[in-house]
């Protein structure tokens, strides 16, 4: 079982990390990486980050967190639909790459 997470009557929850930790994780386990946020270390978090995408501002960051939350989907076997808000901003090349 993973720090990150805990796991309460059978429902995996995602453990909500302070800045400590955060601070201790290196800059590429996050969504967006220069300023650490959207930390991608388990399925748990990736599905949070695909909850809270719409609050990502400006398009560049917005495909940046959507690439990177589709190569963590793919590491820790996340499902999603290519309705998903944050799909819209993944090229059909990685699309294509992490399906």
């Amino acid at each position: 079982m993973s720090i990150f997470f805990k796991e309460t009557e059978d429902v995996l929850q995602e453990k909500v990390l302070s800045q400590k930790e955060k601070d201790k994780l290196p800059s590429h386990v996050f969504g967006l990486p220069a300023v650490k946020k959207y930390p991608l270390i388990d399925a748990a978090h990736v599905k949070s980050a695909i909850a809270y995408f719409k609050f990502a501002k400006g398009d560049k960051n917005k495909k940046e967190l959507a690439v990177n939350i589709l190569k963590a989907a793919k590491k820790f076997d996340v499902k999603y639909s290519d309705d998903d808000i944050f799909m819209k901003y993944v090229s059909d090349k990685m699309k294509k790459k992490y399906s």
